[in-house]
């Protein structure tokens, strides 16, 4: 194997947060099963290649922008690297089919962080 030296750019930093129960003004408010978590881990890898993802939840506060009621939840946090080109993609995935599939009228993301490896000296 080749000495990596140096760093290696990988892309920009995007996370996104999918809350751990369904949406209570669309659905249930159920606890998501555990098929649609296997079903986001299997896509992320299949399109992108990778993620790394949380296993504690994160909490979260917003006021429904419909029912304009504040709510608090909890939420799954994953993080990617991605080329730039590669975030319309990862915008239409959120949209078409993990929003729906997760019961939820949106999905919060963060766009923009520069990421990159730093290698070990050492090695």
């Amino acid at each position: 194997m080749a000495k990596l030296r140096g760093r290696q750019r990988l892309g920009i930093e995007v996370g996104f947060l999918v809350p751990v129960r369904e949406d209570r003004n669309l659905g249930s408010g159920r606890r998501q099963p555990a098929d649609r978590w296997e079903w986001l881990s299997a896509r992320l890898r299949e399109r992108f290649g990778g993620f790394s993802a949380s296993r504690a939840t994160v909490m979260g506060f917003y006021r429904d922008p419909d029912t304009r009621r504040p709510v608090q939840d909890d939420s799954r946090a994953y993080t990617l690297a991605l080329k730039r080109a590669d975030v319309a993609e990862l915008r239409r995935i959120l949209g078409r089919e993990v929003a729906p599939r997760f019961v939820q009228k949106c999905i919060y993301l963060a766009v923009g962080v520069d990421v990159e490896l730093v290698f070990n000296a050492e090695l």
